[in-house]
């Protein structure tokens, strides 16, 4: 046999092993395949004794940590740049200015995250939930898995290997009720087999008058092929929101929703940052008048991360932000300006106050843009 022969069957059996490889991989992963049913209990760790009352102000603060991958100095394959993974010293910076913030926190009510890894190769495996928690011994805490991945097969030479992240919910006060709602719609096979599975947290907790306040943490999907996937997600928001509503609950809704709210204007922002133009906000007609769209219209929450952070170069815009319903009145909310040090979101804090009972049947008023201090 000729050598041309030998490499030709060298070279047909090596791609024929590929896609061997390559079948046993989607079978595996297939099977493997994390599918929640529509509504999970989760399971409130340290669960506090602490009740909520009408008439007192409650405080919340939501952030997309981006596992600690994406602060400042980093960019990210998918969206433009070149990075998989953050180096284990920029990560290490990153989850520490992650800590450290946290902890500062524990003035804060609730606390609602994004993108936190309990076991994932890009955060070097690191269980973040523990990490977080720990550093907040009197409160209680859930976690609801909406990415769990046995293995990123890409980028081809660099994998992004194992994911297991979600939402993570960390309270100062006694939770009743803890479900992670599976959003519906999925990207089709085999590619939904490397995507998140999206839903959304929702804590319930008992007050004194026998209503709930209902606290819904959520992460929708992002980019412009997620769009019909987050117009889905959309939807059974709302249904629960309205449900709730009508039920004469409380109910506080925030997270990243990789969406401007509705009146978003980028002429507002005074940080000196690039605004991010032509993407379009939620239709303001979404949810019916008296909800409010709680935001800081000065202070980006999310840059683009398709280079390392530049003031005035990178993109940002307003992705993180609250709607709370008619019955709730919004004291304050602001965005705790970080220049993106710890990660490509930034802190959103709000105050509220519960209204009492004899208001839950008030004419709905105008839907609140945002109150924001400079």
């Amino acid at each position: 046999m000729s050598g041309f022969f030998r490499i030709l069957r060298f070279l047909v059996i090596l791609a024929a092993a590929g896609i061997l490889l390559l079948i046993l991989l989607l079978a595996y992963l297939s099977v493997k395949d994390y599918s929640p049913p529509r509504e999970l209990a989760v399971r409130p760790h340290r669960n506090p004794d602490l009740r909520i009352d009408p008439g007192r102000e409650v405080s919340l603060l939501l952030w997309n940590i981006g596992y600690a991958g994406l602060g400042r100095d980093m960019d990210f394959f998918y969206d433009g740049g070149s990075t998989v993974r953050a180096p284990l010293d920029h990560y290490n910076v990153y989850l520490n200015c992650i800590f450290n913030s946290v902890l500062r926190a524990d003035t804060i009510d609730i606390l609602m995250l994004q993108e936190v890894d309990s076991a994932a190769t890009r955060s070097y495996l690191t269980n973040q939930v523990h990490l977080l928690t720990e550093g907040l011994p009197g409160f209680g805490y859930t976690f609801a898995l909406n990415y769990q991945v046995r293995l990123v097969p890409f980028p081809l030479f660099r994998p992004l290997g194992r994911i297991a992240s979600g939402l993570l919910n960390i309270s100062r006060f006694h939770v009743d009720e803890a479900l992670r709602i599976s959003t519906p719609g999925r990207f089709p096979w085999p590619k939904r087999l490397f995507f998140p599975d999206r839903c959304f947290s929702l804590l319930r907790y008992r007050l004194a008058s026998g209503k709930h306040l209902v606290v819904i943490n959520l992460h929708n999907s992002a980019w412009e092929e997620g769009a019909e996937l987050r117009s889905r997600e959309m939807e059974k928001l709302q249904q629960v929101l309205s449900e709730e509503y009508r039920l004469g609950n409380y109910v506080i809704a925030g997270g990243d929703w990789n969406q401007p709210p509705p009146a978003y204007n980028e002429r507002m922002l005074r940080t000196g940052d690039l605004a991010k133009k032509g993407v379009r906000p939620l239709e303001a007609a979404w949810i019916p008048a008296g909800w409010q769209w709680a935001y800081d219209p000065l202070r980006p929450t999310n840059r683009d991360v398709d280079r390392a952070y530049q003031k005035g170069v990178s993109q940002v815009t307003i992705y993180d932000y609250y709607l709370v319903s008619p019955n709730i009145s919004v004291l304050e909310v602001k965005t705790l300006h970080q220049g993106f040090a710890c990660s490509d979101h930034q802190p959103v804090y709000l105050r509220v106050m519960l209204k009492g009972d004899s208001l839950l049947n008030a004419p709905l008023t105008t839907a609140l843009q945002g109150r924001a201090r400079p």
